[in-house]
Parts: structure tokens; C-alpha cells; sequence
């Protein structure tokens, strides 16, 4: 491999796909910051589930080619979310975490995002 190159594994065929990246997308997170480009909004939701370790549930299968190019750097959730909200077709409803009357586990906060209304 060469700089700037990705190489990804198919466990069922066995193939290995080398391609040209931009490489920031991938090591930005060592200096704090998320960085999509043009990526859809399912591998956004699960990034922002990583990291700021949410639950984030896609409502509406109209969003789901939706694709987001920005960069994050050290902001918080709220500030997050309320520029995605704010630059994109989509609302976002927040639910804090609360905690199981009946396991007494905590039930991690969540994110639902859908299609914003004409």
C-alpha cells in the first residue's frame, strides 16, 4: 500500500479492495475531530454513536441516502446536532438516558432523526 490508500477485507469472498482516500476522514479523530465527506447519514449515526456513545435511530428510509460533508472539531453533542439539524433536511429529537425501574441498568441516551416537515 501507498500513502493514501485504504484497503478493506470481504470475509465471504475472501478479496481484498485497495482504494485512494482522503485519509484525513479516517485518523481525524486522533486530534478530536469528526470529519464526513460526503458521507451518508447511516455511517454519520453510527460515528456519532462512537463517539459520543448515544444511541442514534434513523426514522425515515427517505434520509437514508442523505449524505453529510463537515467538519467537527471539539464540539459538544448539542452544538453537533443543532448544526446538523440546522444545514440539512432532517429534525432531531433528543431523549436523555435514564435508568431501568425495573434492571436498575441505564438505558443510554437516544437520538432519532427524520425527515423534516415541509
Amino acid at each position: 500500500m501507498k500513502p493514501g490508500e485504504r484497503a478493506e477485507y470481504d470475509r465471504t469472498t475472501g478479496t481484498t479492495k485497495i482504494t485512494s482516500v482522503k485519509i484525513d476522514k479516517y485518523t481525524a479523530w486522533h486530534s478530536g475531530r469528526l470529519v464526513f465527506d460526503d458521507t451518508p447519514l447511516p455511517e454519520v449515526a453510527a460515528q456519532l454513536d462512537r463517539w459520543y456513545g448515544i444511541e442514534v435511530v434513523l426514522k425515515d428510509s427517505e434520509i437514508q441516502n442523505y449524505k453529510i460533508t463537515t467538519t467537527f472539531e471539539n464540539e459538544s453533542l448539542n452544538q453537533v446536532l443543532d448544526l446538523l439539524e440546522l444545514s440539512s433536511p432532517i429534525d432531531i429529537n433528543y431523549e436523555n438516558a435514564k435508568i431501568d425501574k425495573v434492571s436498575r441498568k441505564q438505558i443510554r441516551s437516544k437520538i432519532r432523526i427524520t425527515k423534516k416537515q415541509k
